[in-house]
């Protein structure tokens, strides 16, 4: 094969220009709108429109980027071309064919073409990038639209959607629609519109078209966690999504608070799909035509290697410097015949094996003498070698915008020479491709040394990225296989890069320890746990020490919060005082059941039992939570078995008649601790007269010292009292105390002859009655009710609840509806139910079930049977009573049972 002959095709747009005016149309040359200019190294007769402008050989280079993944932008021609006056020798005109300026841009193909064999060896089309020289020009021709990868990605900013974003608080100088891939931590967000008073909208996301998105948390201020109650992820009427508040989101000083949140899009979390958003979305991307059949082919090799983009944008990059971050597993993008971009991830096929080897001064045993020469990069191998590398990811934002990396690879370290190198990445969080990255990076950049061989045109059977084995037996190079990383071709030689090629894809994973924070999304640092649920004591014992003491210990359970929690912290304090007796702290994992513990109490005292919830993770000012109480005072048992030393003494009464019918009885006593003092006393009281009542109990403190209770003044009842003290044994009382005068018997008249706010108390009272004159069901039957008069309305039948839903209880519900008149005699009715006819509670006798200030025409009570523990075909009677307030004497009255008679019906379940 001879010589390839350098051929170039050289479009103009405005056409020739000066050749019509000189009369020279030379062949070859098109002239009209646009003209083709056709020009070689040296005339052949295969080629005759094609004449000899070029100053030599063309060049053509091909390059992978220089490191294990990127864009293909190194496809450049280099043109020598004679900038002068030529004299045509079949012409007598002198035509002058300079190329200009005004040329940069021109459409120009540049081939190598063996004319023997009609064969084209290499071409490149594209524009003219820059001109050097003057009679003797060098013309650079690039076949990569470099120019669209310097447009910034995300291209659409926030304030070019919200006009009146608030960008007070930015870290960014010039903040883009969010783009998350996959998992996005700490994302700042700014207030882009709002309603004042109604609603504030943060963000903005981009709205994803497939999979999910989920909006993890919320954090403010100093990056305390927002409960979801306070917001909610909406469409904003210009398509994007938002973070809406209720409320401005302000500091106690009107200060407006930062908003940060995590969220999770599974839309764009595969790379593949990630590049092809981005090079070919209008809106956010860069509007390319795209090859869907490579991308389609990406996407499946990245979902069967387990590869997973974690981060996202926010602010905008150049797409130059982007693309390589989120184009994994050494990925190439390139253009196709048709223009379109393609994609292809690094794999064993992507690296075909060339039909010839290579080889230098090997005449044997080897037989291959196709290149000149084998020379090695000016960088020595431990310049370039990577020896030991490391690879950081997941990156943490925090709330002040310095990143903290929570996964680094383990060092990866080759044998011999090198040097350290560390990386880091924003979109590796994803643990598992973190170590798969890692671990085919450390492999490529293992490699470092770069051969330069140069031979003969038949070099050019090795493609770009192609495996091919050297043989130069002078250099120690015995068949050893290597990659082309660059190929430059031209009309003498062809010079190829190489790099040392091995399986780099069966490789084990790095490994990686990632910091403790990175398994799991929400940062609770600074916020402070919740408080523990279902606090509870069990029975206090006495228990010996090893030191022969005994000892009051008891049993505490409590449930630990789903979140933000590593120990629940219990503690014992002396009732009134801040200082703490005893406490316990159990490890436990968030959300915890019944999570056991055990706590020494101070015999014979009173104290308080809390329970919270502790993060060790969090900053130390936000570690300990919110307090939950027991909510009651403990006393705590005596060592000492025995009923009080003293008892209740010098016990009086003071009873007062009001003028509404009602009366008051004020007790009193005194009482001195004495050996074994009293824990506190109970109040007996029975209706009657007898010396030892026991019907009711009323528990009091030991400071008490009187007690007041009121009655309707034709009531007897009989009181007593008596100390007690609380042992390892229980309660221990001491003996029931009375006088006579603790024994009231009722009046026989009652004082009625009170006046409020000028009318009698008799006359309310018979108001109050008459007023509720007539009551129906609200199926409608009328039942009439005389005046004065309350009688049993009607039995109905309740509705049966399903078992499982109450544990084969039933559910009873009575409706009724009352008329009454509209004056000031009536303040309330309440509702009263009584259960086989006896008041379910003690309390004065009955139980209120529901009370109204407001007048209703109708009123519904539900009585659940979970609730008020009705087994089935059980009986209930509801009552209606009318009452009023009294403001008689120096205290303030409710009526209470003052009026005996009752509206009632009787519901029975099934």
């Amino acid at each position: 094969m001879s010589a390839p002959q350098s051929q170039v095709d050289h479009i103009r747009d405005d056409g020739l220009g000066g050749f019509e005016e000189a009369g020279f149309e030379p062949a070859g040359f098109e002239t009209g709108s646009t003209s083709t200019r056709r020009f070689c190294d040296y005339e052949h007769k295969r080629a005759p429109t094609y004449l000899k402008f070029l100053a030599g050989s063309v060049e053509i280079s091909r390059a992978l980027p220089d490191r294990f993944t990127g864009v293909q932008l190194a496809r450049r021609a280099t043109v020598p071309f004679l900038n002068r006056d030529l004299e045509d020798p079949e012409c007598d005109t002198s035509t002058a064919l300079p190329f200009g300026d005004e040329n940069i841009g021109d459409a120009m193909t540049v081939r190598l073409r063996d004319l023997d064999g009609s064969t084209t060896l290499d071409e490149i089309s594209g524009v003219i990038a820059s001109l050097s020289g003057s009679d003797d020009l060098a013309i650079e021709v690039s076949a990569d639209d470099e120019d669209i990868f310097k447009n910034l990605l995300p291209r659409r900013k926030l304030i070019d959607v919200y006009p009146t974003v608030d960008l007070t608080l930015a870290r960014e100088s010039d903040p883009s629609i969010r783009i998350p891939f996959g998992t996005m931590r700490k994302v700042p967000l700014y207030k882009v519109s709002e309603i004042a008073g109604l609603r504030y909208d943060y963000g903005a996301f981009r709205r994803n078209q497939t999979g999910t998105f989920t909006l993890a948390t919320i954090y403010r201020g100093t990056g305390q966690v927002v409960p979801p109650s306070e917001y909610q992820l909406i469409e904003s009427p210009v398509g994007y999504l938002v973070v809406r508040f209720a409320i401005a989101q302000r500091d106690r000083n009107g200060n407006s608070l930062p908003i940060w949140a995590d969220v999770i899009c599974t839309e764009l979390s595969n790379p593949a799909t990630a590049i092809l958003f981005l090079l070919s979305d209008a809106t956010h991307g860069l509007g390319l035509s795209c090859d869907a059949t490579t991308f389609a082919a990406a996407v499946t090799a990245y979902s069967t290697l387990g590869y997973q983009l974690s981060g996202g944008l926010w602010s905008s990059t150049p797409a130059l410097d982007l693309l390589p971050f989120v184009m994994l597993r050494g990925a190439l993008l390139d253009r196709n015949a048709a223009q379109r971009y393609t994609y292809l991830v690094d794999a064993a096929a992507a690296h075909p094996v060339a039909p010839i080897q290579l080889g230098f001064g090997d005449l044997k045993p080897y037989n291959w003498t196709n290149i000149a020469n084998v020379l090695t990069d000016l960088n020595t191998r431990a310049q370039t070698r990577v020896k030991k590398y490391v690879l950081s990811s997941l990156p943490d934002w925090g709330f002040t915008g310095t990143p903290k990396y929570l996964a680094t690879t383990d060092p990866i370290t080759a044998a011999g020479k090198g040097i350290d190198k560390e990386e880091k990445s924003e979109f590796l969080g994803h643990l598992a491709t973190l170590k798969k990255e890692a671990r085919y990076r450390a492999e490529v950049l293992a490699k470092g040394t770069i051969r330069t061989v140069t031979g003969a045109p038949e070099l050019m059977q090795v493609p770009l990225g192609g495996r091919v084995k050297l043989y130069a037996p002078s250099r120690k190079i015995t068949g050893e296989e290597f990659f082309v990383q660059r190929k430059v071709s031209g009309s003498g030689a062809i010079t190829l890069d190489l790099m040392p090629y091995s399986d780099i894809w069966s490789q084990p994973d790095a490994t990686c320890t990632p910091l403790p924070e990175a398994a799991y999304l929400t940062d609770y640092r600074f916020t402070f746990p919740a408080a523990p649920t279902g606090l509870t004591l069990g029975a206090m014992v006495i228990r010996t020490s090893p030191s022969g003491q005994d000892e009051v210990w008891g049993p505490v359970t409590a449930t630990a919060p789903a979140v933000n929690v590593t120990h629940l912290v219990w503690r014992v304090r002396l009732s009134g005082q801040a200082g703490i007796f005893s406490e316990s702290v159990v490890e436990v994992t968030p959300g915890q059941a019944s999570v056991a513990s055990e706590l020494r109490f101070p015999p014979g005292e009173d104290v308080q039992l809390s329970v919270r919830a502790r993060n060790i993770n969090n900053d130390p000012a936000f570690q300990d939570g919110e307090v939950a109480n027991l909510g009651e005072i403990i006393q705590v048992p005596h060592l000492e078995t025995g009923a009080p030393t003293n008892n209740p003494a010098a016990l009086s009464i003071v009873s007062t008649d009001l003028k509404d019918g009602s009366r008051t009885d004020k007790l009193s006593w005194t009482y001195t601790q004495g050996a074994k003092p009293a824990d506190g006393f109970v109040l007996y009281y029975q209706a009657g007269i007898i010396t030892t009542p026991t019907g009711n109990v009323q528990d009091l403190g030991d400071t008490a010292l009187d007690y007041t209770k009121s009655w309707p003044q034709d009531h007897s009842v009989s009181y007593g009292i008596a100390a007690y003290r609380v042992t390892r044994l229980g309660r221990e009382i001491g003996p029931l105390q009375q006088i006579a005068g603790w024994r009231v018997t009722g009046a026989v008249n009652p004082n009625y002859t009170g006046n409020i706010d000028g009318t009698s108390a008799v006359s309310i009272r018979l108001g109050a009655e008459t007023n509720v004159n007539e009551g129906s069901l609200v199926d409608g039957s009328p039942i009439s009710l005389p005046d004065n008069a309350w009688t049993d309305i009607m039995t109905i039948s309740g509705v049966v609840v399903p078992a499982e839903a109450i544990d084969a209880q039933v559910q009873i519900q009575g409706n009724l509806t009352f008329r009454y008149k509209t004056d000031d005699e009536l303040n309330q009715l309440r509702w009263r139910a009584l259960r086989d006819g006896v008041a379910k509670y003690t309390a004065n006798g009955r139980t209120v079930i529901k009370t109204g200030a407001t007048f209703r025409t109708e009123d519904i009570y539900v009585m659940l049977a979970h609730e008020n523990n009705v087994p089935s075909g059980a009986t209930y009677t509801y009552k209606i009573q009318a009452y009023f307030d009294t403001n008689i004497g120096t205290s303030n009255y409710v009526g209470d049972l003052r009026f005996p008679s009752f509206a009632t019906f009787t519901v029975k379940s099934r």
